[in-house]
């Protein structure tokens, strides 16, 4: 683990440990288990329990995909807002008792939130888009 210290304007020494990659390994992992329990219990309550699967079959691919994403916005809006509402921590991260900080050791905001949330899609829109290129 890495030390970082900081000095304010006040001329105040701040010192932060950086969480090592277990504890981002293991904050990622909880985190991933928190959606894959999204997705099983929306899987079971409205296509096992409710039977949504068969309304769905009867509609045009427009509209199950609509459904679909319907569904999957709490999984793609979840690292933004658990962070923005928990001040820089999910579920994954409140467990292992770490946070998001800015470099200079202050609290993150909600537009830096956005820019990481942003980031860690753009990878995900950009393999997208080089499997639709070719």
């Amino acid at each position: 683990m890495s030390e970082l210290s900081i000095n304010t304007t006040q001329n105040v020494k701040i010192n932060f440990i950086s969480a090592s990659v277990g504890e981002r390994l293991g904050a990622y992992f909880i985190d991933l288990g928190v959606k894959i329990a999204y997705i099983l219990v929306v899987w079971f309550v409205f296509f096992s329990w409710l039977k949504l699967g068969l309304i769905i079959d009867n509609l045009d691919s427009w509209s199950e995909r609509a459904i679909v994403l319907l569904f999957g916005i709490p999984l793609i809006f979840y690292s933004l807002a658990l962070e923005s509402f928990f001040e820089g921590q999910s579920i994954g991260k409140i467990l292992v008792k770490i946070k998001v900080v800015k470099i200079d050791g202050y609290q993150a905001g909600f537009g830096d939130y956005l820019i990481r949330w942003f980031l860690e899609r753009s990878i995900f829109l950009f393999r997208h888009f080089m499997d639709w290129w070719h």
